[in-house]
């Protein structure tokens, strides 16, 4: 073998190790500056919403997930408690109960998350003793 071949097929093999290392975990990752970003890391993107909850009126805040919902986080951004109810319909929603989310005044605007370790994927209804306004994220696959 002469110079040339040594050096084409050392240099095959540098390529192949390298990309051996580069696919060996089985994730396609991007590098953008310092974000390492997994194409496959997520079906669908997060959406964002809010709603105005009117004053003794049960308002739906977020739907029933139609397939798997991975994340959803309710927040209170109004000056009145607002209360949250996990249940498929308004029936039986009473204003003042359910689960408070306090107002931004009191505690820098209260949430609830609900992911793995509360993996709901009913239906969330909120009310308020006076009008105030939520913000949803959520993310469904």
């Amino acid at each position: 073998m002469n110079k040339q071949n040594i050096t084409i097929a050392g240099l095959v093999v540098a390529i192949l190790a390298i990309s051996g290392l580069y696919f060996r975990s089985g994730e396609t990752q991007k590098n953008f500056g310092n974000l390492n970003v997994n194409e496959n890391a997520y079906s669908s993107g997060v959406t964002y919403s809010t709603s105005s909850i009117s004053t003794n009126t049960a308002t739906s805040l977020l739907v029933r997930a139609t397939s798997s919902r991975t994340f959803a986080k309710v927040c209170n951004q109004g000056t009145s408690t607002v209360f949250i109810y996990k249940q498929s319909t308004s029936t039986g929603i009473i204003t003042g109960m359910g689960t408070p989310l306090f107002a931004t005044s009191s505690y820098q605007g209260s949430c609830l998350t609900y992911d793995e370790i509360d993996p709901y994927l009913g239906q969330i209804w909120g009310t308020a003793l006076n009008t105030s306004t939520v913000s949803v994220e959520s993310l469904q696959n």
